[in-house]
C-alpha cells in the first residue's frame, strides 16, 4: 500500500476517482445498500462493512495493484469549496509476518503503519473502533486541499480510510470513520463456501457472476477477458481458485456460415475430449451449448464449464488441491447472468 499522501497529490488526482470508476468496472464482491443519502459498502469476506456518504467504486488503475481493495468516491464534485473525496484502501500483511510472535507482530505492524504515514503531520496513535485496533491518524495539505487519514491493522489486513476536503474536514472524517463496522466473515469454515454469502460481481464483458471471493481482471494475451480470485489464497493446500476466461467471437455465431459454426463446435469438443470425459450442464444464459468436465492439472483438482454463446466462448473454472464439491461448482456456474 502506498503512503496516504500519494492518493491526493493534486485536485486532478482527486477528481480522477470518478474517471477511474467509469473506466474500470468494479471487480469485487462488494455490494451497496442506499439508506437516506448514505451507502453501505459490504466487504464481509474481509470482516467489515463501511457506510459512506457517496457511492464508492473500484478506482484501481491496474488489475495487479498491490492492494486487495482500492475504493473511492466524491461528493459535491461540481463545487470545489464543498467537495469531499473519500477513499478506502486494504492490503494484506506480508506473508513473512505469519510466523512472528504476538509481540514481534505488533512491533512489525507498528513500524509498517508509521512508515506509510511518514509524509503526514500531526500524527497521533489511535485505538480505532470499539475493538481498539492499533493505528495512527494524521493530516496533510496538498495543492491547497486538506487531507486526514487513519491507518490501522485488523486481523491480517492493513486498512486506510482517507477524506480530502476544505469544508468541515473533521466532521466528515469522523462520520466516515465511524461508519466502519466489523462483521462476521463469510468463510466460517476453512475450505467451505456458502452460496448465501456469495455476492454478484459485474464483469466487464456484460455478464455477472457470484463468487465467495473478489474476482480481479488481469491481462492474458490468449483470451480477451480474464478474471481470477481465491478463497484462502495464502494457503495453497486448502485454497479454492476461481477463474473465468472469455474469448470474443469475430462475428456473432448465428451470423456465421454453417461450416464455420460446425468448425468452432468441433474445436471446442476436441478441447473437452483432451481433458477427459464431459457432460452437458445447465446454465442460466442463452447459449448454443454448455459442457462440464473434471480433470487434474499440476496437482490441482479442476472443474470446468465451457459455454458457447452467440458472442463469446466462456470458461468457468474452479481449482483446488482439496476436493471440490459438485454443489460448489454448480452454484458458481449457475450464477452466471447477462446484465
Amino acid at each position: 500500500m502506498k503512503p496516504l499522501h500519494l492518493f491526493a497529490a493534486s485536485f486532478l488526482a482527486i477528481c480522477s476517482l470518478c474517471l477511474y470508476a467509469n473506466n474500470y468496472a468494479p471487480q469485487t464482491s462488494a455490494s451497496f445498500v442506499q439508506q437516506e443519502e448514505s451507502y453501505t459498502l459490504n466487504f464481509r469476506e474481509y470482516g467489515f462493512v463501511l457506510k459512506a456518504p457517496c457511492q464508492m467504486e473500484d478506482v484501481s488503475i491496474k488489475p495487479n495493484d498491490d492492494f486487495l481493495i482500492n475504493y473511492g468516491g466524491i461528493t459535491e464534485k461540481d463545487n470545489l469549496s464543498k467537495m469531499a473525496a473519500y477513499q478506502l484502501i486494504v492490503t494484506r500483511l506480508p506473508i513473512g509476518y505469519r510466523n512472528l510472535t504476538k509481540t514481534e507482530l505488533a512491533d512489525k505492524v507498528d513500524v509498517l503503519i508509521r512508515s506509510r504515514m511518514s509524509s503526514m503531520k500531526n500524527i497521533m496513535p489511535v485505538s480505532f473502533g470499539y475493538e481498539g485496533y492499533k493505528g495512527y491518524v494524521g493530516e496533510s495539505i496538498h495543492n491547497g486541499m486538506r487531507q486526514k487519514g487513519v491507518i490501522f491493522s485488523m486481523n491480517n489486513y492493513v486498512i486506510a480510510l482517507t477524506v480530502i476536503s476544505n469544508n468541515n474536514l473533521e466532521e466528515k472524517f469522523n462520520k466516515f470513520t465511524n461508519g466502519f463496522k466489523t462483521v462476521p466473515t463469510h468463510q466460517k469454515i476453512i475450505g467451505q463456501t456458502d452460496n448465501s454469502s456469495n455476492s454478484s460481481q459485474k464483469l466487464s464483458f456484460g455478464y455477472s457472476i457470484a463468487a465467495p471471493c473478489k474476482l480481479k481482471q488481469y491481462q492474458n494475451q490468449d483470451v480477451d477477458y480474464s478474471y481470477s480470485g481465491a478463497v484462502n489464497p495464502n494457503n495453497q493446500d486448502i485454497a479454492i481458485i476461481y477463474k473465468i476466461q472469455v474469448s470474443k467471437l469475430p462475428i456473432a455465431f448465428n451470423n456465421m456460415i454453417s461450416s464455420d459454426r460446425i468448425q468452432i463446435k468441433n474445436n471446442l469438443i476436441a478441447y473437452l475430449k483432451s481433458k477427459g470425459s464431459y457432460t452437458e450442464c445447465a446454465v442460466n444464459v442463452k447459449k448454443h451449448f454448455a459442457y462440464k468436465t473434471n480433470y487434474n492439472e499440476g496437482g490441482f483438482n479442476a472443474k470446468e464449464c465451457l459455454i458457447l454463446t452467440d458472442n463469446y466462448i466462456i470458461e468457468l473454472i474452479m481449482l483446488s488441491k482439496q476436493k471440490i464439491s459438485e454443489k460448489q461448482f454448480t452454484e458458481f456456474i449457475s450464477s452466471l447472468r447477462k446484465y
